[in-house]
């Protein structure tokens, strides 16, 4: 009897040491997998580096630059920026802070022509010299950090009117502590409405660095598991990649998709409380509805007719390659505020409307550039130069300060959809008629070719392509299609032996494929059509351009120059000037 006691004492204990060196070993590897994805975060290098110790934010405490993860610093900073005002308000002078995200602080036009340093030089213009527009925007920020600033920082310069640039893209930026959860920083607090009122969840790291470290820590503190939307973070590093919960179960908000109703009532009010004059600008009904509902004698409704259709409908002048305003939408958007801001009512504003080119350019009539040598390219009406054009390598990047660009390196597919929520313009290969996109590869050694779209002629350029996304279901593998971000993207995903994949524009090849190994795929070909680098739209440098001297209708050109300044145009878009009325907006 003893024997068996013993046995069974021996077998309870065996198996508890299996069990705690299995979940030792399992542990040990979750820890390995964690530190791969967390290293593989985007962003993680950046947050690293050590110039983010150098930075110098000015007025603003290292304790709050710590809070919100990021802010305008001396280094990269709008020409009305904060930084260039003291905070005493001089005698006399009536000044106007201007609150919000990229679209406020100006990302993708030259320093300059963000819409408050243009909103600026409107009143210089007008000899309305007492009037001081501070630009308070910053990239990425949504309400909350927004208001985040103007309690910590906005309010000691005693300003006249507060303007929030407001918009429903930033409901997803105050439900958590992370722009997106596949980024390691910057990590930013946030408020969250309890009983009614607005309460602040402090990040607990005295540097930006060491709050990206406690966030993305498999033990994470439980105040990011409760008050954070997104999946926990020690789920986000096992699940398959674009996998997420649909809710995060120990959310403390028990109505999530209404939450931003209650916090963006709890900020209008408070900041309404404080500020003279308090201006929301607004470009969706959802957000209007709620503004109405709670408007004060000191609190108004703008809606820019250009943030709202205007941009979105005309990319090739008004919208630049990631979806923010470029610099005649910023000039047209500060155009507004001005004649708002003096309440003008049956003010005609000026809009360049577009339509395609629908002739075709054949034979000798046709436009003719060897792209060999050119180093300038760019959209012009008539003497009039709009915008520069730079280039962009596949992965997205590109020097917005450069003048001038080098073709001669450029190859691959040239060209890319105009209407789709990315908007590109193509690099002009001139050519004499559409040209098929097909993708070929070779599956354990067979090859399969698929027909992908028309690259459709437009006046002598190879221009947009046709119903890109898309899945093909073939046997064994997917072909998947997707246009959504950046550049059009095809990816082979099967777990058979993928070789030679080829993306041909007209029979000729003009791409190969790179293999991109990912977590969880047997085998992920990521094709995408640009070799070398593309073409984007930013603000012109050198010349501010009013659309009032455009002529009434005429035709966008692109415009190509070599270095000896010898220059091609080849007609792009049509167009015809139209006015608003700004009464209409009010």
């Amino acid at each position: 009897m003893r024997k068996v006691k013993k046995a069974k004492i021996k077998k309870v204990f065996v198996n508890l040491s299996v069990s705690l060196f299995t979940f030792f070993v399992m542990f040990i590897i979750y820890l390995i997998i964690f530190s791969a994805y967390r290293k593989n975060l985007n962003f993680y290098d950046e947050v690293h580096h050590e110039y983010q110790k150098k930075l110098d934010y000015g007025p603003l405490a290292y304790t709050d630059v710590v809070q919100l993860g990021k802010a305008q610093h001396h280094e990269h900073c709008p020409a009305t920026s904060y930084l260039y005002y003291p905070q005493k308000k001089p005698a006399g002078k009536f000044r106007i802070g201007i609150f919000g995200c990229s679209r406020t602080f100006g990302i993708e036009a030259p320093k300059g022509f963000d819409f408050p340093t243009r909103l600026q030089q409107k009143y210089e213009m007008a000899g309305e010299d007492e009037v001081e527009i501070i630009n308070f925007g910053v990239g990425s920020y949504g309400m909350g950090r927004a208001y985040y600033l103007w309690d910590k920082l906005g309010r000691l310069y005693d300003l006249d009117v507060c303007i929030f640039n407001v918009s429903p893209i930033h409901f997803d930026r105050d439900n958590t502590f992370v722009f997106y959860d596949n980024e390691y920083g910057p990590i930013y607090g946030r408020y969250i409405i309890q009983e009614g009122a607005l309460s602040y969840i402090p990040l607990g790291g005295n540097s930006i660095l060491e709050n990206s470290e406690i966030y993305h820590s498999p033990f994470q503190p439980f105040q990011f598991v409760r008050y954070e939307y997104k999946t926990p973070v020690a789920l986000r590093a096992i699940l398959p990649k674009g996998r997420k919960l649909k809710r995060n179960p120990f959310y403390y908000h028990p109505d999530p998709a209404n939450e931003w109703k209650e916090l963006y009532a709890a900020f209008f009010d408070s900041v309404a409380k404080y500020s003279p004059s308090f201006i929301l600008m607004i470009d969706k009904p959802e957000l209007t509805a709620l503004a109405e509902k709670m408007k004060t004698d000191n609190m108004r409704i703008f809606h820019s007719h250009a943030m709202k259709t205007t941009y979105f409908n005309q990319p090739s002048v008004y919208q630049a390659i990631k979806s923010h305003p470029s610099s005649l939408g910023y000039q047209i958007i500060a155009e507004e505020l001005y004649h708002y801001l003096h309440d003008s009512t049956s003010v005609p504003l000026p809009f360049l409307q577009f339509a395609e080119l629908k002739e075709k350019h054949s034979g000798a009539d046709s436009p003719q550039a060897d792209m060999q040598g050119l180093t300038d390219a760019y959209l012009a009406i008539d003497s009039f130069r709009l915008s520069e054009l730079v280039a962009w390598d596949k992965d997205g990047n590109s020097d917005h300060h450069k003048s001038g660009i080098d073709l001669s390196q450029t190859e691959g597919l040239l060209a890319f959809p105009i209407h789709s929520w990315f908007r590109f313009l193509p690099i002009p290969k001139v050519q004499e008629d559409s040209a098929s996109l097909t993708v070929s590869y070779k599956l354990d050694g067979k090859l399969h070719e698929v027909h992908l779209t028309e690259v459709i002629y437009q006046a002598g350029i190879l221009g947009r392509m046709r119903k890109l996304e898309k899945i093909y279901k073939m046997e064994g593998h997917n072909l998947m299609l997707n246009v959504k971000w950046k550049v059009p993207v095809f990816v082979i995903r099967t777990n058979k032996v993928v070789t030679e994949v080829r993306l041909k524009l007209g029979g000729k090849v003009i791409l190969t494929a790179e293999k991109k190994q990912r977590k969880g795929e047997v085998h992920n070909f990521s094709l995408q059509p640009v070799a070398g680098s593309f073409l984007c739209m930013k603000g012109t440098l050198n010349q501010k351009v009013s659309i009032h001297d455009l002529p009434q209708k005429g035709t966008l050109d692109m415009v190509l120059a070599d270095k000896r300044g010898a220059s091609i145009r080849i007609p792009y878009l049509s167009f015809s000037k139209d006015s608003v009325l700004l009464e209409s907006l009010k």
